[in-house]
């Protein structure tokens, strides 16, 4: 059975009276409105999961320290060391020495863009890792916090 959209302005429309027509019409806006409702909390639970998956998953120091090794086989032997200072620093949660290497490399002249990307994103994994630690009470990362902060006061 079809249903026929009904516009009732008074009196009898199509076998309805206005009575029933404005019925009509009030449980068609509240589907309406259910139907939006539900809409907008499925985007706002998809928006909220993609958020957790991306917040949980974070970044992995490691995982872009080892993206860079490629770039830095055709570097300088200064660069080399303070990069390989760095990721082994990395693989050993040391937060503060690995920041630090990685700071002295960003600071060498001659890098790539290649290098110099790689040295930024595995400092900003480095560095939300150890936020992200502290966070939960990780007394490594809160002193690597402490000893950052000391260095940069000096």
């Amino acid at each position: 059975m079809t249903r026929r959209r009904v516009h009732c302005s008074g009196g009898v429309q199509g076998g309805r009276t206005g009575i029933e027509c404005r019925e009509t019409s009030a449980r068609v806006f509240r589907r309406l409105l259910v139907k939006e409702t539900f809409r907008s909390l499925f985007l706002l639970e998809l928006v909220v999961s993609i958020g957790l998956v991306l917040v949980s998953c974070g970044p992995n120091p490691q995982a872009a320290a080892s993206r860079g090794e490629k770039v830095f086989h055709s570097a300088s032997p200064e660069a080399k060391a303070l990069w390989t200072e760095a990721t082994l620093s990395v693989k050993t949660n040391g937060y503060a020495p690995a920041l630090i290497s990685l700071g002295k490399l960003h600071a060498l002249p001659g890098l790539t863009p290649e290098q110099t990307k790689a040295v930024e994103e595995t400092s900003a994994a480095v560095s939300a890792k150890m936020y992200a630690a502290a966070n939960k009470g990780d007394p490594a990362a809160t002193q690597a916090l402490e000893d950052l902060r000391r260095l940069q006061s000096r």
